[in-house]
């Protein structure tokens, strides 16, 4: 019997294009992230990340590269989220279960995502069932 097997360009692809600033998180990655007293999610992976700086414990307010919270934009399939790290201060908006993967642009992004200047979290959900 064998496992599961799965096949990716990826690595092709980074030989083509090159994406600076860019980090690639998947819920694996996520999981990693040690978290005080509560679940990881994708806030708390957010601190991780070089140049980011936050105020609060669970991800109150981010700061990228020395700019200010409102010129980070935050889209979950596309969509703008405002407010999106913490609900109360303790409960993730972002389930980490339904997160199929993250990108995260703190500089070099491209002008798709205009109208911010210090981050970009682009955060794809999984398929639902379809049945």
């Amino acid at each position: 019997m064998l496992g599961e097997v799965e096949v990716s360009a990826e690595g092709q692809e980074n030989k083509k294009q090159v994406k600076m600033s860019m980090i690639k998180a998947t819920k694996k990655e996520i999981q990693a992230v040690p978290s005080i007293g509560g679940e990881a999610d994708i806030a708390t992976y957010f601190q991780t990340v070089p140049g980011v700086v936050s105020t609060g414990d669970q991800g109150g307010q981010m700061y990228v590269r020395g700019g200010s919270p409102v010129q980070n934009k935050v889209l979950l399939d596309g969509m703008i989220i405002y407010n999106p790290f913490h609900s109360i201060g303790f409960f993730s908006v972002f389930d980490t279960e339904v997160i199929r993967n993250a990108d995260i642009y703190t500089g070099g992004f491209s002008a798709k995502y205009g109208g911010r200047i210090s981050s970009v979290m682009d955060i794809t959900t999984k398929e639902g069932n379809k049945q």
